[in-house]
């Protein structure tokens, strides 16, 4: 993103930058909760397995 600012001064300047900033953790997040979401699919693919399941079905009884 750019931005021409003519007679901006410093506090808008670092309030453009803060916003950047934050909107690249924002991105950093959504991925993270997307790859979280993945392995937590994958993960339960994995459980319905019928030797996983009564794995599963074994400990859960413990």
């Amino acid at each position: 993103m750019t931005i021409m600012l003519k007679n901006a001064d410093y506090t808008t300047l670092e309030a453009i930058k803060n916003l950047q900033k934050m909107q690249k953790n924002l991105e950093i997040e959504i991925q993270e909760d997307k790859d979280f979401e993945f392995i937590r699919q994958k993960m339960r693919q994995k459980l319905d397995l019928p030797r996983n399941k009564a794995v599963f079905e074994r400990l859960k009884d413990k």
